[in-house]
């Protein structure tokens, strides 16, 4: 019964963090990567969605195997696959952050208008927008998330307003 009670809040949290993770990917929720162009300082965050899957699907695996265990017969092998994804999470995340950039950067980088923003803007321009997408009301924010079209306008009146 604790098994239940620790293991079920742990998968569907990490199971609603990997479904929104997926939507930043695509494009559809674009909040979390405009909140990375808040920040001041000297460098600037970038969007690595490879870990953060990776992590979560480790995290999801094994408490899902857990929690499901309880109510039908899950091979071992299943808890084994999640510990592997946590190990190589922690891999990328601490000891190889170096090489797996240097991996990554050939791949396009996704969401594609993540990457076409930070080509043809300057970083005070980023951080201009990203103040601005908070001051949207919630409907607005859902249209442009929805529409990535009508974002792209959206951030030039932007980049022109400024």
């Amino acid at each position: 019964m604790i098994e239940l009670l620790c293991t079920a809040p742990v998968f569907l949290v990490s199971g609603f963090l990997l479904v929104r993770l997926g939507l930043v990917i695509i494009g559809m929720h674009k909040g979390p990567l405009l909140s990375l162009f808040e920040k001041y300082g000297d460098e600037e965050n970038h969007f690595a969605p490879i870990p953060r899957i990776i992590g979560l699907l480790g995290v999801c695996t094994i408490s899902g195997s857990i929690f499901f265990s309880q109510f039908m017969q899950i091979p071992v092998v299943v808890a084994y696959i999640g510990v592997l994804c946590m190990f190589i999470y922690y891999l990328i995340q601490f000891w190889l952050p170096e090489a797996f950039r240097a991996i990554t950067d050939e791949f396009p980088p996704l969401p594609v208008w993540y990457h076409q923003l930070r080509e043809r803007t300057g970083r005070e321009e980023r951080r201009r927008i990203a103040y601005m997408w908070l001051r949207l009301p919630a409907r607005t924010r859902l249209l442009y998330n929805s529409n990535t079209r009508a974002f792209e306008h959206w951030a030039d009146l932007i980049i022109i307003a400024g």
